[in-house]
């Protein structure tokens, strides 16, 4: 393995006040947590390797604040 790209995400559009917990955990498990497992997976190789990139996407959503009930996202 020479490359790991983290590109997993889900959406639960909400507004943060109609939004439930399970939705909230939901959206952050999958875009925070598929992150660091895959990456903690794959970092012993890595580093065994003296070698290894990592790319983690991320949604235009998140640098542009027109998104409404996207608390979460």
């Amino acid at each position: 393995v020479d490359i790991l790209v983290n590109n997993a995400g889900i959406l639960r559009d909400r507004m943060l006040f109609n939004m439930t917990e399970e939705d909230w955990d939901t959206v952050l498990k999958v875009h925070l947590y598929g992150h660091f497992y895959t990456i903690k997976a794959v970092s012993p190789l890595f580093r065994q390797q003296r070698h290894g990139r990592i790319i983690n996407t991320s949604s235009v959503a998140g640098l542009n604040a027109t998104t409404y009930g996207q608390a979460n996202y």
